[in-house]
C-alpha cells in the first residue's frame, strides 16, 4: 500500500541532517563544539558584532545536528541582541529560534516568534525576510491543520518572491501549497501547484529543487491511485514511476544519496501495486523492486537514514507478500511487532499497522482463521488509537483556539505600529511644512524691512509718513487679529456644544450595559465633532444596533449622523416598527 502522507512527511525531511552523512555530521559537530569553546572562553562587549556573528554560525551548525542546542544558543543570541537593541541581529535572533521552534513541534512559540521578526523586517524594509516569515507563519498554520490560514500566509509569501524574482523560493512555497492541497485531498489544485513547481524548476539549475519538484510530481499522482484495476489507474501509476525515476536519476548525478534512498523506496511501492494489476510483468516488477530495496536498505544503513528504514520495512513486507515468502515474511513481522510492543504507547499506530499486516499475511496464506482474528485486533486498535487522537484533537483544538488569538493580537500589534509610523509621519510633514512657512515669512519680513530702511535714508519725510500709515496698518491687524480670535473661540465653543448634543444623542453606557450587558465602544472623533454615529433600540423584543458612516468629517458629517439618528428613531421607536 502507498501512504500518501508518509510520502509527504518525508519530503519534508529533505535537507535535514537525516539526509547528511554521519562522517559530515562528525564533521560539523567538531566545528561547532570548537566555536562554542571560543564563545564561552571570551569575554564581550554588550554590543560587540562579532558575539552576535559567532552565535548565528552556532546556531547554524547545531541546527543540522541537535535542535535542541540550536534552539539555546538562538534564544541566547535574541537575549543578547534585544539587550543590546539591535534590529538587525534581534531579526536573526527571530529566525534561528523560528526554525528551532518549527523542528521541535512547538507550534504556538513558531508563530509568535515569526510575527515579531515579521513586525522587524517590516520595519526595516527587508521584503525577503518578511516573505521568509510569511512562509514560515503559512507552514505552522499548516502543521495544525488550518489549511486555509496556511495558504493565506503561503501567498503573501510567494507573492513577495516573485516580486524578488526569487525562482528557487518560489519553488518551495509552492511545494508546502501542494502538500497542503494534497493532504486536503484537493488533488486538482495540488497536481496545478505541482505542475507550476516544475516549470520553475525547469527554469533555474538547482538539481536539488528540480529532484524536488518531480518527487512531488510523482507524489500527487501516486495519491490519485486507488487501488481499481483499471487501464487510467494503470496509467497514473506508471507516470508516477517515471516520475520518480527522472527525481532519481537527477538525485544520482549530484550524489544525493538521501533522495536517492528516498526514490528506490517509492519506486518500488508502486512496482509492487503495479505488479498486481499486470500479471504477465509481474515476476519482471517484483524482482526489479528486490534490487531497489537493497539499495536502499544499504544506503539507509551506511548513512544511519532511520527515518527511511522506518518506510522500507513497509515496503519490504508488501514485496515479500507479494513473492509469496509468506515465512519469512512473518519472521519480520514477528520482529517488527516484538519492538513495536516494547513501547506500546508510543507506537500504538505502527501495531496497529502490524496487526493489518498480519491480516493480510495470513489471508494471502489462506489461514482465514488467524486473518480474521488478527483483522479483529486490527479494527480493536483501530478504535483504541482513534479515541487517543479524539482526545488528542480536542486538546489540540483548544491549543488552535488560544494560537490564532495569539496570531490575531499579533497582527492587530502590527497594525497598530504601522498607524503610529505613518501618524509619526504625517506630524514630521505638518512640522516641517509649518517650519518652511515660518521661514517665508521670517525672510519676507527681512526683505521688507531692508527696504524701509534704505528709504528711510534717502526720504525722511515720506518715511515719517510711511510710518503713519504701517502704526495705522499694524493696529488694523491688531484688530483683525483680536476679531478672528474671538471669532474662531465663538466657532470652536459651538462645535464643543455641538459635540456635547451630538453625545447626548447616542446610547449612553448605562443603556449599552443594561442592553449588551459587557461591551466596549471606540468611538474617536477626527474634528470634535464626528460624522460616524452608533445608535441602539430595543423594541418588541429584539435590539436594533446601528453604525453609522455619513459623508464628511467635521460639522457637515455631523449634520449628517444626527440626521441619520433622527431617521433611525422615527422609523424603529416613534412608527412603533414591528
Amino acid at each position: 500500500m502507498l501512504h500518501r502522507t508518509a510520502i509527504l512527511w518525508l519530503i519534508l525531511l529533505v535537507g535535514l541532517s537525516w539526509g547528511m552523512p554521519l562522517k559530515a555530521q562528525v564533521g560539523i559537530r567538531n566545528t561547532a563544539d570548537s566555536l562554542v569553546s571560543v564563545f564561552r572562553s571570551n569575554r564581550y562587549d554588550e554590543c560587540d558584532t562579532s558575539k552576535f556573528n559567532l552565535l548565528k554560525k552556532i546556531c547554524d551548525l547545531y541546527m543540522s545536528l541537535n535542535v535542541d542546542s540550536s534552539c539555546y544558543y538562538s534564544q541566547i543570541l535574541y537575549d543578547e541582541s534585544k539587550r543590546c537593541g539591535d534590529a538587525k541581529y534581534i531579526l536573526i535572533g527571530c529566525e534561528k529560534l523560528n526554525d528551532s521552534y518549527f523542528y521541535q513541534g512547538d507550534y504556538d512559540k513558531c508563530g509568535d516568534i515569526a510575527f515579531e521578526g515579521l513586525a522587524i523586517a517590516s520595519e526595516l524594509g527587508d521584503k525577503r525576510t518578511m516573505a521568509s516569515f510569511y512562509s514560515s507563519i503559512g507552514t505552522s498554520y499548516g502543521m495544525r491543520a488550518n489549511a486555509s490560514l496556511a495558504d493565506e500566509y503561503w501567498n503573501k509569501s510567494y507573492n513577495i518572491y516573485a516580486q524578488l524574482n526569487d525562482t528557487n523560493r518560489m519553488v518551495a512555497v509552492m511545494n508546502n501549497m501542494a502538500i497542503n492541497a494534497l493532504n486536503n485531498d484537493m488533488f486538482d489544485v495540488a497536481e496545478s501547484y505541482a505542475d507550476t513547481t516544475l516549470y520553475l524548476c525547469k527554469s533555474t539549475d538547482n538539481k536539488t529543487s528540480l529532484a524536488e519538484c518531480y518527487f512531488i510530481k510523482a507524489g500527487v499522482l501516486a495519491s490519485r491511485y486507488d487501488f481499481e484495476d483499471t487501464g487510467e489507474n494503470v496509467d497514473i501509476l506508471k507516470r508516477s514511476i517515471d516520475y520518480f525515476y527522472i527525481s532519481r536519476e537527477i538525485s544520482l548525478s549530484d550524489i544525493e544519496v538521501f533522495d536517492i534512498a528516498k526514490c528506490n523506496i517509492y519506486i518500488a511501492q508502486n512496482y509492487v501495486e503495479l505488479s498486481g494489476v499486470q500479471k504477465s510483468r509481474s515476476k519482471e516488477l517484483l524482482d526489479s523492486c528486490e534490487i531497489l530495496l537493497d539499495g536502499a536498505y544499504r544506503i539507509c544503513v551506511r548513512n544511519g537514514f532511520d527515518s527511511l528504514l522506518d518506510m522500507y520495512k513497509n515496503s519490504r513486507l508488501a514485496w515479500l507478500i507479494k513473492k509469496h515468502k509468506y515465512q519469512e515474511a512473518k519472521v519480520y513481522l514477528d520482529s517488527l511487532y516484538a519492538e513495536y510492543s516494547a513501547n506500546i504507547e508510543n507506537h500504538g499506530v505502527e501495531i496497529e499497522d502490524t496487526y493489518n499486516w498480519y491480516a493480510e499475511l495470513y489471508s494471502e496464506m489462506k489461514d482465514y482463521k488467524e486473518a480474521y482474528n488478527y483483522s479483529k485486533k486490527f479494527h480493536l486498535m483501530y478504535r483504541h488509537n482513534r479515541q487517543n487522537d479524539f482526545a488528542a484533537k480536542s486538546a489540540t483544538n483548544m491549543a488552535q483556539t488560544h494560537f490564532d488569538l495569539q496570531m490575531q493580537a499579533r497582527e492587530r500589534e502590527n497594525l497598530a505600529k504601522q498607524l503610529q509610523y505613518e501618524a509619526n509621519s504625517k506630524m514630521l510633514i505638518i512640522i516641517l511644512a509649518a517650519s518652511a512657512i515660518i521661514l517665508l515669512i521670517l525672510g519676507y519680513s527681512f526683505w521688507k524691512s531692508r527696504k524701509a530702511n534704505h528709504m528711510l535714508d534717502e526720504k525722511n519725510a515720506e518715511l515719517e509718513q510711511q510710518k503713519e500709515e504701517v502704526l495705522t496698518i499694524n493696529e488694523n491687524l491688531e484688530n483683525q487679529r483680536d476679531l478672528l480670535r474671538k471669532v474662531n473661540s465663538q466657532i470652536t465653543d459651538s462645535i464643543n456644544y455641538a459635540s456635547l448634543i451630538q453625545n447626548a444623542a447616542l446610547p449612553s453606557t448605562k443603556i449599552l450595559s443594561e442592553t449588551l450587558g459587557e461591551h466596549f465602544v471606540f468611538f474617536r472623533p477626527k474634528d470634535i465633532v464626528s460624522g460616524d454615529f452608533y445608535w441602539l433600540s430595543q423594541k418588541n423584543g429584539y435590539i436594533f444596533v446601528v453604525l453609522g458612516d455619513c459623508t464628511g468629517h467635521g460639522v457637515p458629517g455631523a449634520c449628517m449622523s444626527m440626521i441619520g439618528i433622527r431617521i433611525l428613531s422615527e422609523l424603529i421607536t416613534e412608527q412603533k416598527y414591528a
